[in-house]
């Protein structure tokens, strides 16, 4: 079978992609079975091209014998018709027969998950990436203070904590600080009771006690009176959360900063 592993390095655009599934066409062709076959790279996008590049020209030569014969001089194999390329492409398209091209990290952290129990991890843990952590954030803020038993006086002493660093900053900005700092300790806590619960929806009474707080949310006030920039920024806030213009409201004003961890 010749070599068993092989590592390419190379600059953009110097076709990588191509050799990359002539290399595992080629596998393929010579018998190997795709679930023993594993292509790894930096990014999903990478991933997501050599996928589409196997499969395309796989395809192709399914389709047309001159496709076939040019697909077979590219893999330096004996020339075949488009049934052979057709019965391949049937097989790797099957189940239990799929070949594993994604990112490293994407590849370690399926191995992972079969070793929870030996690594001492949940039953149900993933990798959150940078949106789905941001967004982790959020959820955090709405429980803790959709949990609160005195939601005037928590979002006060909130307001409070906050305002404690330099007045110009972003009150939004500095809650995902401080809430980011609590998942980090919580991530690296092995103590059930630090878990938090995942909110998959947020019921309506708790959506206008939100509302309400957001309303009377205290505005901090400079030498001239509140800062126009805050208040403004809420206004917004309170007009989309209110009409429920969900995409909106996180692409604007506070959420905006929020998520972008400005």
């Amino acid at each position: 079978m010749g070599e068993h592993f092989k590592i390419i390095e190379a600059n953009a655009g110097t076709g990588k992609t191509f050799c990359l599934s002539t290399r595992l066409l080629s596998l393929l062709s010579l018998g190997v079975p795709a679930n023993r076959i594993v292509s790894l790279t930096f990014t999903k996008k990478a991933a997501g091209e050599i996928r589409n590049r196997v499969f395309q020209r796989l395809a192709n030569a399914a389709l047309s014998n001159s496709a076939a014969t040019e697909l077979s001089e590219q893999l330096n194999i004996k020339i075949q018709d488009k049934v052979f390329f057709a019965k391949l492409l049937k097989e790797l398209t099957a189940g239990n027969n799929r070949i594993t091209i994604s990112t490293i990290d994407s590849f370690f952290h399926q191995i992972a998950r079969l070793f929870s129990a030996e690594l001492s991890l949940p039953i149900n843990w993933k990798l959150f990436d940078q949106n789905e952590y941001q967004s982790l954030v959020i959820e955090t803020i709405v429980y803790a203070l959709s949990n609160a038993k005195n939601l005037d006086a928590e979002l006060s002493v909130l307001l409070q904590l906050l305002n404690e660093e330099e007045i110009d900053k972003s009150i939004v900005q500095k809650a995902y600080r401080l809430t980011s700092n609590i998942l980090d300790s919580h991530k690296e806590s092995t103590n059930p009771q630090l878990q938090f619960p995942s909110i998959d929806q947020i019921d309506s009474e708790t959506i206008s006690t939100a509302l309400l707080a957001l309303k009377n949310a205290p505005i901090p006030e400079g030498k001239t009176g509140p800062f126009t920039n805050w208040t403004k920024s809420i206004q917004e806030s309170i007009t989309l959360f209110s009409n429920k213009r969900w995409e909106e409201f996180l692409n604007k004003g506070i959420p905006k900063v929020l998520l972008q961890g400005e």
